[in-house]
């Protein structure tokens, strides 16, 4: 049985959740100053007086349902647009802004600034584009603009999308339904350390470890890597600091994300991983720092801002 107070009159409207047919008029004495949990018929119980509301005569005037009335202030008003970033051309989606393909001066000054903010032992970038999905950056603004002081947001969070093609995700938007599909097809055991979520990592060396993606898994002309460069609204972040959350189906409580450090990487890898993989003993010996991740289920936080195919030595 659902129970809604009437703006805190002690008038309180229940109905029943099973064919929502009956409903119930409650009044609240106030004596006790306690109000029941749940309501299981038509009683008086623990200070309250439960009766059916009275019939409404058929000729009886009805008050028509319909949104509030607007005043004339606001009535020609709309919600703020989220404008298209200046800097976007209208040629597509995805736009290669390499500085071999593109002879721009401004291009090549964002292609060095996405460059220089990847920072991978032994890895050469060899393409970078800019996603420019109208779509998604009207959905981000709009969370940013609610979040308003609160956005909290991160310019440059890494994710490697494993076996899932980067550019679909990045003109579908992010979706819990790829992290299980890749779940499936790769036939992982290893658990997620933060539950149910969209993981973004602080450092790329922990993408690049974790769940590389390789490039000729998506298009056989391409070597090397795929990254997604992402910026992501945190809002109020929860941080498990080094401990682990497995089996999370949400973000805590009064909480938009959260965030570790996944124990520092200390049990991440078995003997073997540490022994044949020198990032993994990187991932352990610096877990506090390399070992960062950023989690939410909302996709309208992120914006997948740039797509990087990579080569490492």
């Amino acid at each position: 049985m659902l129970i809604r107070d009437m703006a805190g009159t002690g008038s309180i409207v229940c109905r029943s959740l099973v064919g929502g047919k009956h409903d119930w008029t409650v009044k609240w004495d106030g004596v006790r100053g306690e109000k029941p949990e749940t309501l299981t018929g038509p009683r008086k119980l623990r200070g309250y007086e439960v009766c059916r509301p009275p019939a409404v005569s058929p000729a009886a005037p009805t008050t028509p349902v319909g949104p509030p009335r607007l005043d004339s202030a606001s009535e020609t008003s709309s919600p703020p647009s989220v404008s298209r970033p200046e800097h976007w051309t209208p040629e597509g989606p995805f736009l290669d802004i390499t500085p071999s393909r593109r002879s721009s001066a401004e291009h090549e000054v964002e292609y060095n600034d996405v460059k220089a903010s990847f920072v991978l032992e032994g890895a050469s970038v060899q393409q970078v584009w800019r996603v420019q999905n109208e779509r998604l950056w009207r959905l981000y603004g709009v969370e940013r603009d609610a979040l308003g002081g609160e956005a909290n947001e991160k310019l440059v969070l890494w994710h490697s999308t494993c076996v899932a093609d980067p550019f679909l995700i990045c003109q579908d938007g992010f979706d819990l339904s790829y992290a299980k599909e890749i779940s499936q097809r790769t036939e992982s055991t290893r658990k997620p350390a933060y539950g149910l979520g969209i993981y973004f990592a602080e450092h790329p060396l922990y993408s690049h470890c974790i769940c590389p993606c390789f490039a000729s898994s998506i298009d056989l002309w391409y070597k090397g890597y795929f990254i997604i460069r992402a910026r992501v609204l945190l809002g109020k972040c929860h941080d498990f600091r080094d401990k682990v959350a497995e089996g999370r189906l949400r973000a805590p409580d009064g909480c938009h994300s959260w965030t570790g450090t996944e124990g520092n990487m200390k049990n991440t890898f078995d003997a073997q991983a540490l022994e044949n993989n020198p990032d993994a003993r990187r991932l352990k010996r610096e877990g506090g720092v390399m070992g960062r991740q950023y989690i939410t289920q909302r996709y309208s936080m992120i914006y997948p801002e740039y797509v990087i195919r990579y080569t490492r030595e």
